[in-house]
Parts: C-alpha cells; sequence; structure tokens
C-alpha cells in the first residue's frame, strides 16, 4: 500500500488511472517483489520512529499531569487524568522530533519504491556522492510541516475518542484480585455457588479485555484516518521533493510543490495516494496503538 501510494504521489500526472491499476502495473512489471521495494529502510526506522514519538509523547503528557489528589471519602487518593488540552501540545512536540528520524529512511523508502536505485546502500551512496551528508536530510522542512500538525491531530483523537468511548480502565488480564474477589463472594455460599462466581468473574474480565482492545483498534483506525486525511497534501508535497533530482524542476520548496500540484489538477492532486494511505493507515494504526496498550499495562513500571 505504501509502495502505491508513493508511486501514485511523485509519478507524473496521467501515469496510473487509479490505486488498482498501479498496484497491477507494479505487479505485471516487477512482479510480487517490486510491492515492497524498500522494505529495509523503514524496517530499520520504524521502531525507532515509534519508540521516540510515544517516548516524547508521554513525558510531556506526564509533564502536565496533576498531582496524585486524596480520595473525597478520605481513604487512598485517585490519579487525575492529564487535561484535554496537553494532548495536542505533546503531540506536536513529538512531532517536532521525529523529522531527524524520519527524513533519511523515507528518503531511502522512496527512492527505491520509484525504483531509481537498485539497493538502499546504492542509493545511500549515491545521495552522499551527489548531495553529502545534509542531502539524507533532503525533505526535512516538509516532513516537518506534516509532523507537527500530524501528529498533534493524531494524538489528539485518539486520546478524545478513547475518553468517550468505553473501555479505557478495563483490566488487560483476568486479575488476581478478581479471582479473590469471587473466592470470597463464594465462601459460605457451597462449591458449586463458589464456582459459579469464580466463572462469572472470569467472564466479566474476558469481557472487559475486549472491550478494551476494542476501544484501541477502533480509536487507533481512526486515528490514523483523520490524521492522514489533513496532512496528506503535505505527504504528497515531501514525497515530490525527496524523489526530485536535484537542479530539476521538481526540486523545490513546500509551497511551490504545492501550488504545482493545485496546478496539475487541483484537489484530486493535492490527495493523490488517499485511497491506499488509508487502507495501510487503518490496520497500522489499529495494531499500532493496540501493542502500545498493551505493553504500558503489562511491561513492569519504574519505581519513582
Amino acid at each position: 500500500m505504501d509502495t502505491v501510494k508513493v508511486r501514485l504521489q511523485a509519478s507524473s500526472k496521467g501515469t496510473y488511472s487509479s490505486m488498482g491499476d498501479c498496484f497491477k502495473q507494479i505487479y505485471r512489471q516487477q512482479g510480487l517483489r517490486g510491492l515492497y521495494r524498500g522494505l529495509s529502510s523503514p524496517l530499520c526506522g520504524v521502531a525507532m520512529e515509534n519508540g521516540v514519538s510515544f517516548l516524547v509523547f508521554s513525558r510531556v503528557m506526564e509533564y502536565f499531569r496533576p498531582e496524585v489528589a486524596p480520595h473525597h471519602g478520605g481513604n487512598g487518593s485517585q490519579e487525575l487524568q492529564t487535561p484535554m488540552h496537553a494532548v495536542p501540545i505533546a503531540g506536536a512536540v513529538a512531532g517536532m522530533v521525529l523529522p531527524l528520524i524520519l527524513c533519511p529512511t523515507e528518503l531511502v523508502k522512496c527512492r527505491m519504491q520509484m525504483a531509481q536505485h537498485t539497493s538502499p546502500l546504492a542509493c545511500l551512496r549515491h545521495i552522499i556522492q551527489s548531495e553529502g551528508l545534509p542531502g539524507l536530510w533532503r525533505g526535512y522542512l516538509p516532513t516537518l510541516c506534516r509532523e507537527l500538525p500530524g501528529n498533534a491531530i493524531f494524538f489528539t483523537t485518539y486520546e478524545g475518542l478513547r475518553r468517550i468511548l468505553p473501555g479505557r480502565g478495563g483490566a488487560v488480564a483476568v486479575t488476581d484480585t478478581d479471582t479473590a474477589t469471587a473466592r470470597e463472594e463464594g465462601v459460605g455460599a457451597g462449591d458449586e455457588s463458589g464456582s459459579s462466581s469464580s466463572s462469572s468473574s472470569a467472564l466479566a474480565g474476558v469481557w472487559r479485555v475486549a472491550v478494551d482492545a476494542g476501544g484501541a483498534i477502533l480509536c487507533g483506525a481512526a486515528a490514523g484516518v483523520v490524521m492522514w486525511s489533513a496532512v496528506l497534501p503535505l505527504d504528497v508535497a515531501k514525497t515530490r521533493i525527496q524523489t526530485a533530482q536535484p537542479g530539476s524542476s521538481m526540486d523545490t520548496g513546500v509551497l511551490k510543490q504545492l501550488q504545482l500540484l493545485w496546478r496539475e489538477g487541483g484537489r484530486r492532486r493535492l490527495w493523490a495516494g488517499y485511497s491506499p494511505t488509508v487502507a495501510r493507515a487503518v490496520p497500522a494504526n489499529a495494531c499500532q496503538w493496540l501493542a502500545w496498550e498493551f505493553a504500558m499495562r503489562n511491561l513492569p513500571q519504574a519505581e519513582e
């Protein structure tokens, strides 16, 4: 899907009539491997990209989180939620950091997907020889212009929906507390009622897991679609700048690229590659957020 997206964005107008036509042409000319050109570059960078993005986001969110407040009943304490206005700020800060990592990996990926080089190493050598080390950050400004608002939208959409929809706060597993509660309920009621209470508690725990996982999947998919729908023109401009040869007519700034895209085909050209982008975003971002939620609830937490 990403290869098809890049081809639709970077190729001249009229090269492909649709997403399906692009897919068929790539497969006919290069086979299945052609659809996975440039795979090694994002595989190397995606773990660092997501790690840094979620790390920065969570740290900024912690900065805005209110201190633990006591319950009104006087016993125990309650951790307050980070206010919603902090979410886009945390997302934008994460977006400011990402281009440093994204630029080199996306540059190599896009050029490989356009079949400009035979291998990622050959692509790297060519860039360094022709443009020097700064050439690896070709497209830095459009990447920053995409990531800063894009991450603010991405995290805000997810967090906003998670606070509205049911699921957050549900157990990610049937815990010892559930089991202990079931046992207490069954004491003095006989083995049969104790077994029934235990089964009911286990089912309730499984239901909470399902609702929580479903919420993460739904909100993650929605966040990806909303983000890419908003920033896709900047992504198209970035792709064209990164795949352009130095000194060519396509080697321009962000605003100039957006003007060229508008002249070529208006809104349709500005949102080139929208279908494969959304087709990729739904499963990718759903899995991304589900993995994040699962990891944060199950990995050992550092003691403060």
